[in-house]
């Protein structure tokens, strides 16, 4: 056996080290610890930022998904798709969920109106007009 093994004395579930090994463990286990608390405290922060819990409030002249859609005249479920789709950027967040600006509504307009024109048509579609549509509306997001 290695002296490490043959150190160990093994107490009500935990491992404790004898003699000299010991402050080199208890380093170890102290460096341990403090990194699992920061993971955990990181980990936090994360749940709450997902949770918009942490986030400022939207701007006072912010769209909300909802309005968006109405005023596209189209579903929240094809504007979803279009964010699944990656026709356009995701938008901002606040408090769970999307914000769009006056200007990202009038782009999403013109990605309503070409997909009017070829009626969602996959066959219909011209490739390299969606692109340029696209292109469009990725460049001037923001």
């Amino acid at each position: 056996m290695s002296p490490d093994l043959e150190s160990r004395i093994i107490k009500n579930g935990r491992t404790e080290y004898c003699g000299a090994e010991r402050s080199d463990s208890q380093k170890v286990c102290n460096q341990l610890q403090s990194a699992l608390a920061s993971a955990v405290e990181s980990q936090a922060g994360l749940q709450n930022l997902t949770r918009g819990e942490r986030t400022s409030p939207p701007p006072a002249d912010a769209i909300s998904f909802s309005e968006a859609a109405k005023r596209l005249d189209i579903g929240a479920s094809t504007l979803r798709e279009w964010l699944r789709m990656k026709y356009l950027p995701e938008p901002k967040r606040h408090n769970r969920g999307f914000w769009f600006t006056e200007n990202q509504v009038s782009l999403l307009k013109e990605l309503k109106a070409f997909f009017q024109k070829y009626r969602m048509r996959p066959w219909k579609i011209k490739q390299d007009r969606l692109k340029e549509v696209l292109g469009f509306i990725w460049t001037n997001w923001n």
